[in-house]
């Protein structure tokens, strides 16, 4: 099956700076685009393409190579599922003939670099399912940054709605775009005066109540599934997101050894980047001793690569297997609607709050920071008060 090839070269073989040429083929049809990157022979490695040496101009150069490698693919992925023969000429003509970088599809995936050199895989893969849905939009057009008005994400909103997204899909969509537009706005590469997102929705509708009465979790605690394995860290995982006030699952598969300090759990919340410490209750202790032989790295058998890029592409295999043998447990357990990754996070909240605990003590326990007042809250807050209010918890369960 015919694939496009990038190959990356510079213009000419005289020492005076050159600029950085992409050569796209694919099948019989070759053609280059010039990019506004210059360097001489002596900073250029041709056959590894990288830059050998850095001046402050070529400072970003490989970050800018990565997205724009990573963009031309992803336009002729486009043009060849919607038919299109001319795949070369036609990539170079939605990439941008007269090469700048004032394309937003350009600079979204230069977000999306940066977020993935910075450890914020979440939110790179949100930018990137983003980016996938606006190419589409576009055909494949790198539209430039300028021409993010209120009318065309009026119309990508639109869009969205014709292709049967629900209200809180679209506002995901948004929500990334806008957050991309707002840093393009941040770098002064376009005007604040503009409010192209004023007249879409981009809040988050209530869904379907997650939360289980704390009956459901007793059930759980007292399934046995001993002889079967796959099961029995699924429901050790889930009963340990209840423990530990709700860690979300990408925060428990990337729990390392060293994240046992003095009889707490230190982590950094990958949606915030918050630390959070919660104390290792017996009930804590007896899940994480059941699998202390398994990994010299991490704390469950969920992930195998000490490399977070790889590591985070397991976990999203390990989410999906989670989350089917959470669904295997609701059966077994004849519950109605299926237990989910998200469930005990929100059913540790709904018992704290049942239990007469104040809701900016929960915020804190839950590591919210996105409220003012649970900001306020959160360093005025003595931990042994959350520390307290999740033991409360696990009593009313367990005794």
């Amino acid at each position: 099956m015919k694939r496009l090839e990038i190959k990356i070269k510079l213009s000419g073989k005289s020492s005076t700076l050159k600029h950085l040429l992409y050569q796209l083929s694919y099948g019989n049809s070759t053609s280059s685009i010039k990019t506004d990157m210059m360097l001489s022979p002596d900073e250029w490695d041709g056959s590894a393409a990288i830059v050998k040496s850095y001046r402050s101009e070529t400072a970003h150069y490989e970050e800018y190579i990565r997205a724009d490698v990573q963009l031309l693919y992803k336009i002729a992925s486009h043009l060849k599922l919607t038919g299109h023969t001319d795949v070369v000429g036609e990539c170079i003509r939605r990439f941008g003939k007269e090469y700048n970088r004032s394309g937003f599809l350009s600079f979204m995936m230069i977000q999306i670099e940066q977020m993935k050199s910075l450890g914020r895989m979440g939110t790179a893969n949100n930018y990137l399912h983003t980016l996938y849905s606006f190419l589409g939009f576009t055909d494949g057009y790198n539209i430039s940054l300028g021409s993010i008005s209120e009318a065309l994400v009026a119309k990508y909103s639109q869009y969205l709605v014709q292709k049967g997204l629900k209200r809180n899909s679209i506002s995901f969509y948004m929500r990334n775009l806008r957050a991309v537009y707002n840093k393009a706005v941040g770098q002064g590469l376009l005007s604040n005066n503009n409010h192209p997102f004023v007249s879409v929705y981009t809040g988050v509708d209530n869904t379907r109540k997650r939360a289980v009465k704390q009956s459901v979790i007793s059930l759980l605690y007292k399934l046995d599934v001993f002889g079967n394995y796959n099961l029995q860290l699924a429901k050790d995982i889930f009963l340990f997101s209840y423990f530990t006030r709700g860690m979300s699952f990408v925060d428990i598969a990337f729990l390392k050894r060293t994240s046992l300090k003095n009889g707490y759990i230190s982590y950094y919340r990958h949606k915030t980047g918050q630390l959070l410490n919660v104390k290792i209750e017996p009930a804590i202790q007896n899940i994480l001793e059941r699998y202390s032989e398994n990994s010299r790295y991490y704390l469950f058998p969920i992930l195998v690569s000490a490399n977070y890029v790889k590591a985070y592409d397991e976990y999203k295999v390990a989410i999906n297997r989670y989350n089917r043998n959470l669904k295997i447990l609701s059966v077994k357990l004849n519950l109605e609607a299926p237990l989910t990754s998200y469930v005990a996070r929100h059913s540790w909240a709904t018992t704290a709050r049942d239990s007469n605990i104040p809701i900016y003590v929960i915020s804190a326990a839950l590591g919210h920071t996105s409220e003012k007042t649970t900001r306020i809250y959160l360093s005025e807050i003595d931990n042994r008060i959350v520390d307290d209010a999740n033991r409360l918890v696990m009593d009313s369960l367990l005794n």
